[in-house]
């Protein structure tokens, strides 16, 4: 595995780790807003790192995925809406 990839898995992990919590106190209305900076932060990050990934595999400076099928779209058709309450249940 390569250094780029060895990153973005560490940085998958540390987001899996902090997702949990947060979206609980997110609903709780617990969550400081300096955690809510951080993990932000951690999730930019993140997708950045990810888009690098896929676009260095595309260009072949990192081998792609064996057996990659290219040009399948993740999502099929349009993403739900939002809703206005983030898809969440009022907590009373």
């Amino acid at each position: 595995m390569n250094r780029q990839t060895a990153e973005l898995i560490r940085l998958i992990e540390a987001v899996n780790q902090q997702l949990p919590r947060i979206s609980t106190e997110l609903l709780l209305g617990t969550s400081a807003t300096k955690q809510q900076y951080e993990v932000g932060a951690l999730v930019i990050e993140l997708g950045e790192l990810l888009h690098h990934h896929a676009d260095d595999q595309k260009s072949g400076v990192i081998p792609a995925a064996s057996g990659e099928r290219t040009n399948v779209p993740l999502f099929q058709g349009r993403l739900p809406d939002h809703e206005p309450n983030g898809g969440h249940a009022e907590l009373s």
